[in-house]
């Protein structure tokens, strides 16, 4: 659940930074659509023995980091506010939660790597990154 939070405050945050209203009615949908999703996921990384070696889920989870961290920093850059609105808060969601998900050493190799495809794309928008 703490997850779903996340979502919504990202979801909130995202709409708040375009000045656009946030109906709540369709922000309890959304939530209902991605809540099973992360439970799904929380089962299958939390299971016990896991259902692949650990290794393995680690490096899916990396992956799945890069992919979702550098997404993200390449579609609030480069794309309008409709699809910043749209995709931020689910993209960051996932982020998020495989990041958390990570042993340490893996998290910074992940988080290290985002970083070296954000600076390899050349990503406009990113002050940070130069």
């Amino acid at each position: 659940m703490p997850f779903g939070f996340l979502y919504a405050g990202m979801d909130y945050a995202v709409h708040a930074q375009f000045g656009e209203h946030l109906n709540w009615g369709m922000e309890w949908k959304r939530l209902i659509n991605i809540i099973p999703t992360i439970y799904i996921l929380n089962i299958m990384t939390l299971w016990s023995p896991p259902p692949i070696p650990t290794q393995l889920l680690q490096f899916l989870l990396a992956v799945l980091s890069l992919g979702t961290g550098s997404s993200l920093i390449k579609l609030t850059t480069t794309e309008s506010y409709l699809a910043v609105m749209r995709k931020a808060p689910a993209l960051g969601v996932l982020w998020v939660w495989s990041v958390v998900r990570l042993d340490l050493a893996w998290a910074l190799g992940a988080l290290g790597g985002v970083l070296a495809i954000v600076k390899w794309r050349g990503d406009k928008g990113v002050p940070w990154i130069s």
